[in-house]
């Protein structure tokens, strides 16, 4: 399946004034990535107190200065040769998928060659020596010494949660393999929004590597969330990440009146952004999708507080809400 969870930035600025003194403290969060091989979203551990975030938001991409304090590694198994993953552009919050932005959203993704220099990552500037029979696919566009970027035009008419993939692949081409010569070459990819929306840009870098342990076949699923935050400060909703190897059926279950999964999720599991292939259960309602992969894949979802939701949930009680089934047969 290739249909395929980003950084979120969120200040919180708070004015204490007192009689003779003013003072402006600044609280900044951390987010902490983890990303699979072959992700059609990437798992995400959020900070505290996110309800927000940004309504212009990537698996792989974040607001970031600087594209290289946001380098991400594609990674195959030994059997594997071409790194392959699918780069999300979306126009919601990745920690709140109830919310997006609900105006046309215009954008343009640039994908381009970039090599390391100095602790930087800078433009190809002989494409024929330095990029040579190397060549990665984006989509349905091809990177080579002939043509070093592309730019892509997309855009979200703001009725819905939407989502966009990129699928990008580090090809074998000419004898060339970027997992055994590793070449200095690196996919550079920004994202930036029309002007007026007051959206940030995304940017990052992507890079190839060989996985050193192969994994053991079978799925899983988890809450991807810090259950080390008090659960009660997650206001908007939860990500949760189905991720394993190998091929067959799994089944996604889940209490329906406790939790509420995305429109979005449902697509990347179903194709459908409303219930169209759901099973109500009881209080229950499930999901059946086919998996077949044979590199490590993840799914990234998210859940939204059901009308059954109370304040008196614990990380324990959101466990047992969910669960996922593999090998399932009917």
């Amino acid at each position: 399946m290739e249909k395929f969870l980003k950084i979120i930035k969120n200040k919180r600025i708070i004015p204490i004034i007192a009689l003779m003194l003013a003072t402006i403290v600044s609280l900044s969060i951390t987010i902490t990535f983890a990303a699979y091989t072959h992700s059609h979203s990437a798992q995400r551990t959020l900070g505290a107190y996110e309800d927000a975030g940004e309504l212009f938001s990537s698996n792989y991409l974040s607001n970031v200065e600087f594209a290289r304090d946001n380098v991400r590694t594609i990674t195959v198994g030994t059997s594997e040769t071409e790194p392959t993953s699918s780069i999300t552009i979306c126009n919601y919050s990745q920690n709140n998928p109830g919310r997006w932005f609900t105006s046309t959203l215009s954008y343009q993704l640039t994908a381009k060659f970039v090599k390391q220099r100095n602790g930087d990552f800078v433009d190809i500037v002989n494409a024929e020596e330095e990029v040579g029979n190397y060549s990665i696919t984006v989509n349905d566009v091809t990177l080579t010494k002939n043509k070093t970027s592309h730019t892509f035009a997309s855009s979200f008419d703001g009725t819905v949660a939407d989502i966009d993939s990129y699928i990008v692949t580090f090809k074998i081409s000419g004898g060339t393999n970027f997992i055994e010569d590793k070449p200095n070459l690196y996919l550079a990819m920004t994202a930036t929004p029309a002007n007026g929306l007051g959206l940030s840009p995304l940017q990052g870098i992507l890079q190839a590597s060989l996985r050193n342990v192969e994994p053991e076949t079978g799925w899983t699923g988890s809450f991807s969330d810090n259950d080390t935050i008090g659960i009660s400060n997650y206001n908007g909703g939860f990500n949760y990440t189905v991720k394993g190897l190998g091929v067959g059926a799994c089944k996604l279950e889940w209490n329906s009146s406790k939790l509420n999964i995305s429109p979005q999720s449902l697509y990347l599991l179903t194709g459908y952004r409303d219930e169209t292939g759901v099973v109500i259960n009881g209080a229950n309602k499930y999901v059946v999708f086919n998996v077949n992969s044979n590199v490590v894949s993840s799914y990234e979802l998210q859940f939204y507080k059901g009308s059954a939701y109370s304040d008196s949930e614990t990380w324990s009680s959101l466990k047992s809400y969910v669960t996922l089934i593999y090998p399932y047969s009917a």
